[in-house]
């Protein structure tokens, strides 16, 4: 279990979000539909397709933050009001905190990048 503080979205406190066989399953909808986003050799996709991938892919994402970080209505509004590179941060620093990847290895993540985490970690 961890603990998960987003303040981009507004969160004053941290949630305990599970890695539960429920949670892999929803991150695992979200993985692949980034891969299927960035997977460049199935066939050309028309400008339509392209559309309704790329608003299926946000879709996916923010289902799964609102579920497993069981947001609210005004986080749920901020979180909106992102950019779309800015939920992609958040998304996949949940995933790997869920997935276990230890504080350090994220610290060095953002710090071999000159970034900072989108999340605000919570010290018990």
């Amino acid at each position: 279990m961890v603990k998960i503080k987003i303040k981009d979205l507004g969160m004053t406190k941290a949630v305990e979000v599970k890695n539960s066989i429920k949670n892999k399953k929803k991150m695992g909808i979200v993985q692949l539909a980034l891969l299927k986003e960035q997977d460049d050799t199935t066939d050309i996709n028309t400008p339509l397709e392209e559309v309704q991938q790329g608003m299926n892919l946000i879709q996916e994402i923010e289902d799964f933050l609102i579920d497993v970080l069981k947001l609210d209505k005004k986080q749920v509004e901020k979180m909106e009001d992102l950019e779309e590179e800015q939920l992609g941060m958040i998304v996949g620093e949940v995933i790997i905190r869920i997935q276990g990847a230890s504080e350090k290895d994220i610290e060095d993540y953002y710090k071999e990048r000159d970034e900072e985490s989108p999340l605000a970690e919570e010290k018990d």
